[in-house]
């Protein structure tokens, strides 16, 4: 009997020590786990992209969160894109950081096979460009987008600028971002008595040749952000346009020299990647599931003017 007792009494405690290791194990597993966040963005020309990731890096770091690694591929060509998305996603990231609308176009579609939950960044319209879709709640994505009402820039000319009434905008015709707001600004132009001349282009070398004409029947030429033009070619237009003592208006992120005048209005891009840290953070550390988290609109300006 009494060894029946020492038997029973045994019994219990090597149960009640491997139930402790148990919690013990699955409490570490849980406080300790790391994390893995892949980001995939273009190489942007005016460093977009740059500004990004270290307001994602920076939120991360001032909440000393250290079990998230941060994995970035930048992509140089975007015909290589689908491939470095699909690969990128084989390697099971917790969750998947996307930067504009066409990158972030093709992480959905495979995103959305696999599971993996999708922040996008940087995406002027998600519900128009289908990569928010309001029928279904339950999809793992969510983002901040960079839309800046057209209003607001058109506001900003007013303001900031006197005696303007013509303003000859420049748009590249093959991307999504440029077209929309260049014709968002024509929409608007009559609010601030504005006449606007819409000028779509394929490539910005066509229209340097064109300023010294614009400029005489322009107040000012306002140059619309796209992916494909270079800033050297932008640079261009604001020389020839200061020459000719008309003010430019951009709206991206330039690097200006003293004898370049331009007026710079772009959305504030390094407080997109903060709000993207903060979205990380509410996923991976608060468990908030990604669906819970409604997509913001970043539209914060930044302003930068040299006359």
């Amino acid at each position: 009997m009494i060894i029946l007792k020492i038997y029973h009494i045994k019994t219990t405690i090597k149960l009640f020590i491997l139930i402790f290791c148990f919690l013990i194990t699955s409490f570490d597993c849980f406080a300790f786990q790391n994390y893995r966040v892949s980001m995939i963005s273009p190489i942007i020309p005016d460093a977009t992209h740059l500004k990004i990731i270290a307001g994602i890096k920076n939120e991360l770091k001032k909440h000393k969160i250290s079990n998230i690694t941060l994995n970035i591929k930048l992509i140089e060509n975007l015909s290589n894109a689908e491939n470095v998305i699909i690969n990128e996603i084989k390697n099971k990231p917790d969750i998947l950081i996307s930067l504009g609308t066409y990158i972030t176009q093709i992480a959905k579609k495979y995103t959305v096979q696999n599971s993996t939950p999708l922040i996008f960044t940087a995406v002027t319209d998600p519900i128009k460009s289908n990569i928010i879709n309001k029928s279904n709640a339950y999809e793992k994505i969510t983002g901040i987008s960079n839309y800046i009402s057209e209003d607001n820039y058109l506001r900003f000319i007013k303001e900031k600028l006197n005696n303007i009434n013509n303003v000859s905008v420049i748009f590249d015709r093959n991307e999504f971002y440029s077209v929309g707001t260049a014709h968002a600004i024509l929409s608007f132009a009559k609010n601030f008595n504005l006449k606007i001349m819409l000028l779509p282009t394929n490539s910005l070398k066509e229209i340097i040749p064109m300023i010294d004409t614009l400029s005489l029947s322009s107040d000012a030429i306002f140059v619309v952000k796209s992916l494909n033009y270079q800033p050297m070619d932008i640079k261009k237009i604001i020389a020839k346009a200061t020459k000719n003592k008309i003010p430019t208006i951009v709206n991206s992120i330039l690097s200006l020299k003293d004898n370049e005048k331009a007026i710079l209005v772009y959305p504030d891009y390094y407080e997109i990647g903060k709000q993207a840290g903060i979205m990380v953070k509410q996923v991976l550390i608060n468990k908030i599931p990604i669906e819970m988290i409604e997509y913001k609109i970043a539209n914060k300006l930044k302003t930068y003017i040299k006359k």
